[in-house]
């Protein structure tokens, strides 16, 4: 497994980064996940957004952590994996104070898991896997840890060459931190030896196996 990206914003810039929000998020040393620094995501607008390009791949891992700031629940997307023109991906997404992981074909977005609720001034560590190597997809997430499950669904082969993170997709009033963000190019989870944090197997579904169709 080889890193292909990775920032935890420790470096105090966001030079490495595309940004298209509408508000560009700014780089805060507090709250934060790990180390000193963090990302803040704040919008009242349509969204915040920050792309990072990498050597298009049809296996990818891809770990972040997150946190919900907002009292208020809005629906919003926090991370995606996608190719350049944005017609494919998967993503992480907010819905109804819960983490969602879905997907895109070409069709619209999907909601394919419904993950932990997405308690407000809490990290959460968040795992994807990604082969869109062959028809069917396959994809799988953790968060904080625990399995979530794996899934397919049916479209054709492609690549992906793009992450998207932030607070984004529609109009609202929302705030999250994010941090630990890191790309690799191998269908796994991303292995660490620091371990993860507020783990609480109570509030996570047992894992579970989904076809879509």
């Amino acid at each position: 497994m080889a890193i292909v990206f990775q920032h935890d914003f420790e470096d105090n810039s966001l030079a490495t980064w595309t940004g298209l929000g509408s508000v560009a998020p700014t780089i805060v040393t507090s709250p934060v996940y790990e180390g000193s620094r963090a990302l803040r995501c704040l919008t009242s607008a349509q969204n915040v957004q920050l792309q990072k390009t990498f050597t298009a791949d049809n296996t990818l891992g891809c770990k972040f952590a997150v946190r919900r700031i907002h009292a208020v629940d809005e629906a919003g997307i926090l991370f995606r994996v996608t190719n350049t023109d944005g017609t494919r991906k998967i993503q992480v997404q907010n819905i109804s104070d819960a983490l969602n992981l879905r997907y895109d074909i070409g069709a619209g977005d999907v909601t394919i898991d419904t993950g932990p609720t997405f308690t407000q001034n809490q990290w959460f560590l968040v795992d994807l896997r990604v082969n869109i190597s062959a028809n069917p997809w396959a994809f799988g997430w953790k968060v904080d840890g625990i399995d979530q499950g794996d899934f397919t669904v049916a479209d054709a082969a492609t690549t992906f060459d793009r992450i998207d993170i932030g607070t984004f997709g529609f109009d609202m009033n929302w705030e999250t931190a994010m941090d630990k963000i890191m790309v690799s190019d191998e269908f796994a989870y991303i292995v660490e030896t620091a371990g993860v944090r507020n783990m609480d197997k109570s509030r996570f579904p047992k894992a579970k196996l989904r076809v879509a169709v």
